[in-house]
This record gives structure tokens, sequence and C-alpha cells, in this order.
């Protein structure tokens, strides 16, 4: 027989659980766990606009109040996770990415394919791991890129500057089939 308390109990819980989950806040995630699904996030570019429909699961991983807005992002092909180590209540998670250029504004800048170490250091606050440095550039995938460019395209009137992200487009429309390979 279920008493009241108990039933009070699990009716809170299942009102608070969606939105803690939501917000990455889930108790019994784990560092790599956040920075997952942090980076997979960024990828799909939810920090390119405050607009973005995933900017608020994005910060809800992070200590930081504000996101800057950032004037250039960081292409990359993939990330992996390469290391976790966690100790008295911290953890660091190192992350590697395949970068293979830089998008400032409309300008899409091709570099030598190479890999980017990041370390992610984490801290754990209210049952929850959460991000606390460094809050580095977006890291986005060509598709997200390509995907922001013809969004601009789109509500952009000046016929040069339609030019200009036109050519940042073809540029990321090469990467699709694997530039730079090593």
């Amino acid at each position: 027989m279920w008493n009241g308390v108990q039933v009070l109990f699990w009716g809170i819980l299942a009102v608070l659980a969606p939105s803690l989950i939501a917000r990455g806040q889930s108790v019994g995630t784990s560092p790599a766990a956040v920075v997952r699904q942090y980076c997979e996030l960024d990828m799909k570019g939810a920090r390119l606009s405050s607009q973005n429909p995933y900017m608020d699961r994005i910060s809800a991983l992070g200590t930081w109040s504000i996101e800057p807005g950032w004037d250039s992002v960081i292409v990359v092909r993939n990330f992996v996770i390469v290391r976790v180590h966690s100790d008295h209540g911290t953890s660091s998670v190192e992350v590697r990415y395949t970068v293979l250029g830089q998008m400032t504004g409309a300008s899409v800048t091709a570099s030598r394919q190479h890999d980017e170490l990041i370390t992610f250091v984490m801290g754990k606050s209210e049952n929850a791991w959460k991000i606390e440095r460094p809050l580095i550039p977006p890291h986005v995938s060509v598709q997200a890129a390509a995907a922001n460019l013809r969004d601009l395209i789109s509500d952009e009137n000046n016929p040069k500057n339609k030019e200009r992200l036109d050519q940042g487009l073809a540029v990321l429309s090469r990467w699709v089939g694997g530039p730079g390979r090593k």
C-alpha cells in the first residue's frame, strides 16, 4: 500500500526528471557522458546562434553563465574522447578533434587536417558533472557550418555578401568528400 509521502515523492520525481535530463543534469551522469553530449551538440551547431533550439541544453552542461558571441568557429570532421581522469570531486576529459579549418563570418579557411587536443576540466555541482573550463570557440561539423551559411544566404540581400557566402559554402562542400586526408 502506498502512503502519502511515497506518492508525493514519485509525483515530484515524475515532474522534475524530464527537466533535469533535458538540461544534462541527471544524477549519476559521468564526466565522459557530459563532455560527449557537449561535443555532439556543439558539432550540430548548438552554439552558433542563441536562437538554436539546442542552446539551452548545451548551456546547462557548463558552469559559465554567458556564452560569448564568437567571431570564428572551428570546422571539424569528428571528435573522440581519448582519456578520462577523476580525482577528489574533479575530473578531466581529454578530447581529440580532427580539425579541417576555420570559419570567420562568410570566410572559410582550410587548414591542413590536424588533431587538436582539448582537456575539459569538470566539477560536480548538485549531483551533476559540469564543464568548468575551458570555454572554447564552437567546434562544428561541416554539415552544421554549411547549414549556417545557407541560412545566412537566404537572409542576405546584398549581392556581394551573398557571393562571399556562396564561396564559403563551396569550400565546405569540398570537405564533405574528405579533403586533406592523412
